[in-house]
């Protein structure tokens, strides 16, 4: 990782949130291109799946507005997203039941980067991913 790229997001929660990411996503590979392709592929599974959840439960839950900045350094990647839904009832350490259809998302998104985190703060949902410097 050479380091030192900044890009930001101000995005609506919904579907149309998607696209923007990956996009953001194109521009922070395009400013890193020594970053190995097995770390790109582990970062952008962890953002896409917290792009998809918030872009699914946020809109939901009446989140009007999601940021994203991307953010290197010499020896990482950061995410940060920032969103004003409702807390998040999951927690991306429990895994669902043996039988549910759905809600590895988040269990995927933490396997994938050195560092995960997830915090509300006041009216804000803040989670952090960090590939690298762990």
């Amino acid at each position: 990782m050479r380091g030192g790229a900044s890009h930001r997001l101000q995005a609506r929660a919904g579907p149309e949130l998607l696209e923007p990411v990956h996009d953001l996503l194109a521009r922070l590979w395009a400013d890193e291109p020594g970053v190995a392709e097995r770390d790109r592929i582990r970062f952008e599974t962890a953002v896409a799946e917290v792009a998809a959840n918030i872009a699914e439960h946020g809109a939901g839950a009446g989140a009007a507005r999601v940021s994203l900045r991307l953010s290197s350094s010499p020896d990482r990647i950061q995410a940060v997203f920032e969103d004003d839904g409702a807390p998040v009832e999951a927690r991306p350490e429990q895994p669902p039941a043996d039988d549910a259809e759905r809600g590895r998302g988040l269990l995927l998104a933490r396997a994938a980067v050195d560092r995960f985190s997830y915090e509300r703060d006041g009216a804000t949902n803040r989670w952090v991913l960090v590939l690298g410097d762990s």
